[in-house]
């Protein structure tokens, strides 16, 4: 909200259109919900790599700084030079443009967005915020890695360890945006990597190494966050790098909770369930404190003290206009 809230902007009686990629999607939907975005005055969130229709309205870009997030704003504005689309009849998206990126930009990002004379002169906001990192609870976050075991742990050839120092830097950068956003600086503890032995399967020495060189890397980029005057002088914390070797055991330990059950039982997709027809209440959930919440898509019933499961029952459903809630 700290994004949008800065944003102050007379086009479209201060209405925004916020256009996201994929990446600073999950990022926000991670941390605020749809009612929180609109409450900063923004009319409709728009996908970036979708074709959009011209609004009056400021637009505010949160992306990733990465060459295709660039290129497709760089095509909202005519291109890398700002001439194609140019004509009778011609409109332009947007009357003035404020940009965020969750990272840091490289200089030939910038340099292709000054190339660009019709951006340029629309543009009013060109930030980093250091934002690559999604909330799962108030003291639980995670990087978005869903391919790193498949190339942390894998083979030991040539293109394996390439891409393994890939996904490492990519883990450094969005570990690097969470402790300049925290205003922390880590004392990086690690498990030194032991020799490797005979019988030791094909890259395991890579593989051993991997806790020492994300020490390394991210100790180099936050030394220079640290230089930068963007991060404290001293440590104010510590981190630890460990595996999964330190506790076997968490990953067999089932839990003991309605949500569990509800998980082992019902066929949940992103923590909602889409339940079919319902007759009456259930006694099952006769005990449950109910808060209604109706839209397009049915009747909304959660249970907060209880579990973040979002149970849906439509609204054409037999017999629901029974239910009291």
């Amino acid at each position: 909200t700290y994004m949008l809230g800065s944003v102050v902007d007379s086009a479209g009686s201060g209405w925004k259109v916020l256009i996201l990629d994929d990446f600073t999607t999950h990022v926000l939907s991670s941390t605020l919900r749809m009612s929180d975005i609109l409450d900063c005055n923004v009319s409709v969130v728009e996908d970036l790599a979708k074709k959009r229709e011209p609004l009056q309205q400021a637009a505010v870009y949160f992306i990733q700084p990465s060459p295709q997030s660039i290129a497709r704003v760089l095509e909202d504005f005519g291109g890398p030079t700002g001439t194609s689309g140019i004509g009778k009849g011609a409109k332009q998206l947007y009357p003035s443009v404020h940009i965020f990126f969750s990272n840091k930009v490289p200089a030939e990002g910038l340099e292709k967005l000054k190339a660009n004379p019709r951006l340029v002169k629309s543009l009013k906001t060109l930030k980093e915020l250091n934002l690559e990192f999604l909330t799962v609870d108030s003291r639980t976050i995670i990087t978005d890695h869903p391919e790193a075991a498949r190339l942390l742990l894998g083979g030991g050839g040539d293109s394996s360890q390439s891409s393994m120092k890939k996904q490492l830097d990519a883990i450094v950068s969005r570990l690097a945006t969470l402790f300049t956003s925290l205003k922390e600086f880590p004392v990086i503890r690690y498990k030194a990597a032991q020799p490797s032995q005979p019988g030791d399967p094909p890259g395991q020495d890579v593989r051993a190494s991997f806790p020492q060189l994300l020490a390394q890397r991210l100790w180099d980029r936050l030394s220079g966050l640290q230089r930068a005057g963007q991060l404290p002088n001293k440590e104010t914390c510590d981190m630890l790098v460990l595996d999964r070797s330190y506790d076997p055991v968490a990953p067999f330990i089932h839990e003991w909770s309605y949500e569990a059950i509800a998980y082992d039982l019902l066929r949940i997709e992103g923590n909602v369930y889409r339940c079919g027809p319902v007759p009456s209440v259930s006694p099952a959930l006769s005990s449950w404190r109910f808060c209604e919440k109706s839209s397009e898509e049915g009747y909304e019933l959660t249970s907060s003290s209880i579990c973040r499961i979002r149970f849906i029952y439509p609204k054409t459903a037999a017999g629901m206009r029974k239910w009291k809630f």
